[in-house]
């Protein structure tokens, strides 16, 4: 399924570890930058499951009200 993004009138919200990232509009582009400790890899993350990286989201919300979201964990320790 193809779907035509208007990234002119798109919310996007990212987070880092729960932490909101400040995202900068250029064009259909958007850019941020968060610093993560280098501790935060080794931290627990719940009692079920050790360390494993940080954990990004993003979320975009269309102009209509339908919205998206994405995961992925990054930085995890070896």
């Amino acid at each position: 399924m193809t779907v035509e993004l208007d990234a002119e009138t798109a919310g996007v919200k990212v987070h880092v570890n729960g932490e909101p990232v400040a995202l900068r509009r250029s064009g259909t582009s958007f850019h941020g930058r968060i610093l993560v400790p280098a501790g935060e890899h080794e931290r627990m993350h719940s009692v079920w499951r050790g360390a494993y990286g940080s954990i990004v989201t993003a979320v975009i919300r269309l102009e209509d009200g339908r919205t998206a979201g994405a995961y992925v964990v990054a930085g995890g320790i070896g």
